[in-house]
């Protein structure tokens, strides 16, 4: 089955890359970029044309109606889901985008990742039978609304509507209710103010006459309050002498490129072949991994590993498009399973797989421990299990992925003869693992998508017997 196209608009870049992140574990989905911007989206989208466009109505240059007007107009057979605020789902704005054409509304969970995950890869599923049950509707006039509108409208899922199939009764309108209307006591002005002088009033009395002031002596006080003595001042300390100026600590280098060159060059690479090889992702991994994946050998002798952080009923389905599409056989690893040769293993969700034993004879450690950097499975986890005495010698591969995971278990694994490739930035969708690996030095080489395959071949030992 073909993935769908999804691009993701927001004007927060953190929570823009999340969205992306938490679609792209879903093996239907392949992001395809996130933007910022009405004018980004139209032109990655004459690139790329998307299947579908998530969107936040609040983000900065124009209103969300004006955008979702643009987008359609432009891109008239693209689903279209919003995603903003709580409390919005029976709001006016809600109103006029299913009005315009929108699919979904979809409200973002104030609980954190995993309840967004929840929203998104359940709408996905929705989507993906919707998009089966039968052709699609292009007549302009109406807009697009696939079959994955009823299926969206039965989900039972908190934070999600859906444009209704039939317009809804109009609401009986509220009973006005009179509110009294509180007056504000009028604020007397000075002159019609009573002037009072040791006690005695003066000015307009209650009969309306005007009562005399009292004869003062010229010495008294104009008030009747005592004047305040005086605050006692503290005599001047003696300025103490200027302390020596700190010295100032060395700075980092502000570029990657300069923290880089400032970090020794890795150890140079290891002449002996491989005894696995290791691939670590996350955002964007799933696309990456499928092609690198189908590019192996089929008679390659050693065992492949998989890191690649998303739930458990995604990574199932995710074995099986690579078991479908690639020349080696591909499953989850299972507790105190082997790893055999010429096949290829994946780490289950929320689990972390640790390996066991050396060449020849690997065998999967799952367990649930802590979180390693926001995921589980880590490839930290599964690296750092293999930097020991008789482990072997792994080929690690760390790919596009948000973070830093990967980074201190390729730093542990140099030691024990492992060589490192890292996805460069250019073809990452983004490169937070592959450049913190580049940026730590641990990395032997950083290659393009295109190149890590010729680089890989080149080191593979061949398949020489065994089972398949």
């Amino acid at each position: 089955m073909t993935p769908r196209r999804a691009l993701v608009l927001d004007s927060s870049g953190r929570y823009r890359l999340r969205v992306a992140a938490v679609l792209d574990e879903h093996p239907a989905i392949h992001v395809v970029g996130a933007v910022e911007t009405i004018d980004d989206a139209l032109r990655r989208a004459r690139r790329q044309p998307p299947d579908l466009i998530v969107l936040d109505v609040d983000f900065s240059g124009e209103t969300g109606i004006q955008a979702i007007q643009r987008l359609l107009i432009a891109l008239p057979e693209v689903a279209l889901w919003v995603l903003t605020d709580q409390g919005t789902a029976r709001g006016p704005r809600a109103r006029a985008a299913f009005k315009l054409g929108v699919q979904a509304w979809l409200e973002k969970p104030a609980s954190g990742v995993d309840a967004l995950r929840g929203t998104l890869h359940a709408a996905a599923e929705t989507l993906l039978a919707g998009s089966t049950a039968g052709p699609k509707n292009t007549d302009k006039d109406e807009r697009p609304r696939r079959a994955v509108l009823p299926a969206l409208k039965t989900m039972p899922r908190e934070g999600v509507r859906v444009r209704p199939s039939t317009p809804a009764p109009p609401a009986e309108p509220m009973p006005r209710v009179a509110r009294p209307r509180l007056r504000r006591p009028r604020r007397q002005t000075p002159a019609q103010q009573p002037l009072t002088v040791q006690g005695q009033p003066h000015g307009p009395t209650e009969q309306g006459r005007t009562a005399p002031a009292p004869e003062t002596p010229q010495t008294a006080p104009a008030t009747a309050t005592a004047p305040m003595p005086p605050v006692p001042t503290a005599p001047l300390l003696p300025r103490r002498p200027a302390a020596a100026a700190p010295r100032a600590p060395a700075r980092r280098p502000a570029t990657r490129s300069a923290r880089r060159a400032a970090v020794a060059a890795p150890a140079p690479a290891p002449p002996d072949p491989p005894t696995l090889v290791v691939f670590g992702a996350s955002t964007g991994g799933p696309e990456a991994l499928a092609l690198l994946l189908a590019e192996l050998p089929e008679d390659l002798s050693i065992p492949v590993v998989v890191v690649q952080d998303m739930p458990t009923f995604f990574l199932q389905r995710f074995a099986e498009r690579l078991h479908a599409q690639g020349p080696l056989p591909t499953a989850l690893a299972v507790q105190d399973g082997p790893l055999l040769p010429g096949r290829v293993w994946l780490a289950p969700g929320d689990k972390h797989l640790e390996i066991r034993g050396g060449p020849g004879a690997y065998r999967a450690a799952l367990h649930g421990g802590r979180r390693l950097h926001g995921c589980r499975p880590a490839v930290d986890a599964t690296l750092i299990s293999l930097a020991r005495p008789g482990a072997g010698a792994a080929q690690v591969v760390i790919l596009t992925g948000m973070g830093r995971d990967g980074a201190d278990g390729a730093k542990a694994l140099l030691q024990h003869g492992a060589h490192v490739i890292a996805q460069d930035k250019a073809t990452s969708l983004v490169w937070g693992m592959p450049g913190a690996v580049a940026d730590e030095g641990t990395a032997h080489t950083v290659l393009p998508i295109s190149e890590i395959s010729p680089v890989l071949h080149s080191r593979l030992p061949p398949r020489v017997g065994g089972q398949t």
